[in-house]
C-alpha cells in the first residue's frame, strides 16, 4: 500500500468516525454497545488520526478508557497515560485497536501481554454501521 493510499485510508476512517459521532442519537443503541462490547476497563492501542476519531466516540458515549499504548515518544494524551510496547501493562477488559495497518503484529503483540480480548477500529465501524437503524450511505456522508 502505497503512503498515499494509507494517509487517505486512515482520514476516510478517521472522518467516518466523526461523522458517526454527529448522527449517534439513539440512547438505546449506546447503552447495548456499552453493555456487550465496552463494558469495563478499555485500553486504546493507537494514538493516530483513528484513536483520536475513535477516543472522541468513547468521550461521546461516556466509556472511559484507561489508558493507551502508542509506538510514540510520549508519556501522556488526553489525560491518559501512554504505555508503549515492552512495558507491562495493566488489565484491561479490552483493546481497541486504531491502526488500520499492522493489525495481525498487534494483535500477536496484546496475545502475549494477556490482552487477548480486542476489538479493531474496522470491527466498532461495523458493530456501529450494522446496529439496527435506518440509514442511507450516500456520495461519502452518512444521513439517517
Amino acid at each position: 500500500m502505497k503512503i498515499e493510499d494509507k494517509y487517505n485510508q486512515e482520514i476516510f476512517v478517521s472522518n467516518l468516525f466523526y461523522e458517526i459521532i454527529m448522527i449517534i442519537s439513539n440512547k438505546r443503541m449506546i447503552k447495548e454497545l456499552r453493555n456487550e462490547k465496552l463494558k469495563n476497563r478499555i485500553a486504546l492501542y493507537g494514538i493516530g488520526k483513528v484513536g483520536e476519531a475513535l477516543f472522541r466516540l468513547c468521550t461521546v458515549l461516556e466509556i472511559e478508557i484507561a489508558y493507551a499504548i502508542d509506538k510514540k515518544d510520549v508519556s501522556e494524551w488526553n489525560g491518559l497515560k501512554v504505555f508503549h510496547p515492552g512495558d507491562d501493562l495493566p488489565n484491561v477488559d479490552i483493546v481497541i485497536i486504531s491502526p488500520v495497518e499492522h493489525t495481525d503484529e498487534i494483535r500477536k503483540f496484546l496475545f502475549e501481554q494477556n490482552l487477548s480480548t480486542y476489538l479493531t477500529a474496522s470491527d466498532l465501524l461495523t458493530e456501529i454501521i450494522n446496529y439496527p437503524l435506518h440509514m442511507n450511505f450516500n456520495k461519502g456522508y452518512i444521513d439517517l
